[in-house]
């Protein structure tokens, strides 16, 4: 996993602490003694944009403390979009999906593209409620930036390429700027940026590699 937020080493320990309990569904959270309050925010949205298989954790949380000691959280509650039974049936079909999917080529450069590829020809570009998911991009087939960018994470990943997702602004046709996600992966010992999502073309029924294999520069 590469995670592209800025973490202390505190908060990726929390991370690590807070990522089965979320996967286990656990809605109020004991947190370990000291937790600093600043710090359950962070590990929360790396949760949310570093993982794809957590497509169940909700975007709001609510952080306890005591009065006397405000900068210690003691405990989150958190929400989640379904519960276990539905999670699990939803994780099911996504990941047989995603397995097959990341069959991979002769070597890592081919699959890196083989697997962008498969993504572009599966998902068309949607906005709207759970379109940010990965789980909405490989099952329904129709996601946002966000699902396009956590799909491929997760292809990635699963064949063995280390991938995160990038999030930020992004200029469009009409010189409006608007929140965007994309990704970086480290491909045969090499970084690259690209953005499945603009590779995308579905006015033109057209995939392309206009961002794919990019340096910081270039993106």
């Amino acid at each position: 996993v590469c995670h592209t937020l800025s973490l202390t080493d505190r908060q990726m320990a929390l991370v690590e602490y807070l990522y089965p309990r979320v996967t286990a569904g656990e809605e109020d959270i004991t947190l370990p003694e000291g937790t600093a309050f600043d710090d359950v925010s962070p590990a929360l949205r790396a949760l949310g944009l570093d993982f794809p298989e957590l497509f169940h954790l909700g975007s709001q949380w609510t952080t306890h403390y005591y009065r006397s000691a405000p900068d210690v959280a003691v405990s989150v509650m958190v929400q989640y979009r379904m519960n276990q039974q539905a999670y699990h049936r939803a994780l099911t079909d996504m990941m047989n999906i995603a397995r097959a999917m990341a069959a991979p080529g002769e070597n890592q450069v081919e699959t890196a593209e083989l697997l962008h590829d498969r993504l572009c020809e599966r998902v068309s570009y949607a906005r709207g409620e759970g379109d940010h998911t990965a789980y909405e991009a490989l099952v329904t087939g129709r996601a946002a930036c966000e699902g396009y960018s956590k799909a491929l994470a997760l292809l990635y990943r699963l064949a063995g390429i280390p991938c995160g997702v990038v999030t930020g602004e992004a200029v469009d046709e009409s010189e409006n700027v608007e929140g965007h996600a994309w990704n970086v992966a480290k491909v045969a010992g090499a970084w690259m940026l690209l953005d499945a999502t603009w590779n995308d073309q579905d006015k033109e029924n057209l995939n392309t590699h206009w961002y794919y294999g990019l340096s910081d520069e270039q993106m």
